[in-house]
This record gives C-alpha cells, structure tokens and sequence, in this order.
C-alpha cells in the first residue's frame, strides 16, 4: 500500500502520514481510524498486549420464514431487521 492510499484511507494528507511515521506517540482517534484502514485492532495489540484474533464473516442467505423458525430473541430479530433495511 503507498502512503497515498494510507493517507486517504485515514481521511489525512501524505505530510501528516509521513509525520505520524515519526511520532512517539498517536491519540485514540487516529489509532482507531489506523485500526479500520488496516483491518487490525490496533487498540488490543497497544494497549492490552493482545493479537486480534482472525475474524471469519460468513453470509447466509436464508427466507424470512426460515429466519423465523430459529426462534431468536425479539432485540436479535430487531437488530437484523434494521441492519437489512439501514436503520
């Protein structure tokens, strides 16, 4: 990856990426958006000493029929019915 391509994954110019290689120090807020363009919790490693551990998303496509049937508690079904529709 350039330091292009870093720059805007973070939302910063390449002079403030250049100086972020250089700090001794980065705030939460940078090491949080660091950690989203890297895909890596940058948080765990730094501050409890801890590798993240691989994530596996899995996409299943299934009727709301069948979704029904597992019988989920009402907040689940809830939250999934707002993450379909965006809210």
């Amino acid at each position: 990856m350039t330091i292009t391509d870093f720059a805007a994954l973070i939302h910063k110019d390449r002079t403030t990426v250049n100086h972020i290689f250089t700090r001794k120090s980065l705030d939460t807020e940078l090491l949080i958006a660091i950690s989203k363009a890297l895909d890596y919790d940058l948080l765990l490693k730094v501050y409890y000493g801890e590798e993240p551990s691989p994530t596996l998303y899995i996409t299943v496509k299934t009727t709301e029929e069948e979704v029904r049937k597992l019988n989920l508690p009402k907040e689940f079904m809830r939250l999934l019915k707002n993450k379909k529709t965006g809210r």
